[in-house]
């Protein structure tokens, strides 16, 4: 996944800047899944067809463990840094160590393919108050926010930071709010489109 200073066009000496030690630095909004996406990268591939650096035709089921309980460790930072409940995260998190414990068999996760092609919501159509239901902060906290819509509510209200969302979907192809399955969703919504496609064909054909 391209890294948030390039996904928002931000100069890397502004983004890396170190703070004078007269300066408090700001916390950090969002948790850093850097060693989650490196372990990641050596255990899954990152699309169908793509190779890993595991020279295990399949992944040991102690890789698998070790990538569910890096990304809890990651989820829980977040959530200690943060003064509010959160049970969306809570769950997130119950679950992820739960897998870590019992690991799949089998990957369950979406591939960056589809992560890049998840619908982004421009800044101009967030509001204030928004905020994403896994890090508890405003969007528009964010200079360039970089925010997706998950195509499993009908109202499109289910929004969240890229960042956030991003590795839980590489490991779960689920909504993390109502548990909904996004590829069967979205295989479904495209076989319907083609279907409707075909019959219109058809029809313009005995018009």
């Amino acid at each position: 996944m391209a890294s948030y200073d390039i996904e928002h066009s931000v100069p890397l000496s502004t983004s890396n800047t170190i703070p004078s030690n007269n300066a408090s630095a700001p916390p950090p909004r969002r948790p850093d899944f850097s060693t989650f996406f490196s372990h990641l990268s050596n255990t899954l591939p990152t699309n169908p067809g793509a190779t890993t650096q595991n020279p295990h035709a399949h992944p040991m089921p102690t890789d698998i463990s070790a990538l569910y309980r890096l990304l809890a460790e990651g989820y829980n930072a977040t959530r200690q840094s943060s003064s509010s409940s959160n049970d969306v995260l809570d769950e997130m998190i119950s679950l992820l160590i739960t897998e870590a414990e019992h690991p799949p068999t089998q990957q369950r996760g979406v591939d960056q393919d589809f992560l890049d092609s998840l619908e982004r919501v421009p800044k101009k159509q967030l509001k204030r108050g928004m905020e994403c239901p896994i890090c508890g902060a405003e969007f528009l906290d964010d200079e360039f926010p970089l925010v997706v819509r998950l195509g499993c509510d009908e109202r499109g209200r289910h929004v969240f930071d890229l960042e956030c969302i991003a590795p839980w979907l590489r490991v779960h192809a689920t909504c993390p709010l109502d548990r909904k399955d996004l590829v069967t969703r979205g295989k479904t919504e495209k076989e319907k489109g083609e279907v409707e496609e075909d019959e219109g064909e058809w029809d313009d054909m005995y018009a």
